[in-house]
C-alpha cells in the first residue's frame, strides 16, 4: 500500500492538537474582522472568546477561501516526501475553495507527475 498524507482546510473545526496529534495538514481560511484580516488557525491568532464577544458587539466578518498557492506549498512538501495526498474539503455548493484546490493539483501534476 502506498503512503499518503491527510489533508483539509481549517474548516475541519478540529483543535490544532488533534491534527498534530494526527499527522493531519490543514490551510487556514482567513477572515476579515474590524478591517483586519486573520488566518483562521483555530483560535491561535484571535482566541474563539474573543472571535464570538466582539461578534456579540456587533463585528461583522467576512471569510476568504484558501488560495490555491496556500494548497501548493501545503501539498508540496509533503509530495516531496514521497507521500501521495488525500484532501478533504468543504462542498462546492458553500465554499470555492476546492477550486482552488484543484488548481493546486494540476500546477503540482506538472511538477510531479507520478502523482
Amino acid at each position: 500500500m502506498k503512503q499518503f498524507e491527510l489533508s483539509c482546510c481549517s474548516t475541519a473545526d478540529m483543535s490544532p492538537a488533534f491534527f498534530e496529534e494526527n499527522g493531519i495538514s490543514y490551510a487556514n481560511f482567513h477572515f476579515l474582522m474590524d478591517g483586519i484580516e486573520y488566518p483562521d488557525d483555530l483560535g491561535q491568532s484571535m482566541p474563539f472568546d474573543v472571535f464570538y464577544q466582539k461578534i456579540a458587539e456587533g463585528a461583522q466578518p467576512t471569510t476568504s477561501q484558501v488560495n490555491a498557492q496556500s494548497y501548493e506549498e501545503m501539498w508540496t512538501a509533503l509530495l516531496e516526501k514521497g507521500s501521495d495526498i488525500l484532501h478533504i474539503s468543504l462542498s462546492s455548493g458553500i465554499s470555492g475553495t476546492i477550486n482552488s484546490a484543484k488548481v493546486a493539483r494540476e500546477n503540482l501534476l506538472e511538477k510531479f507527475p507520478q502523482r
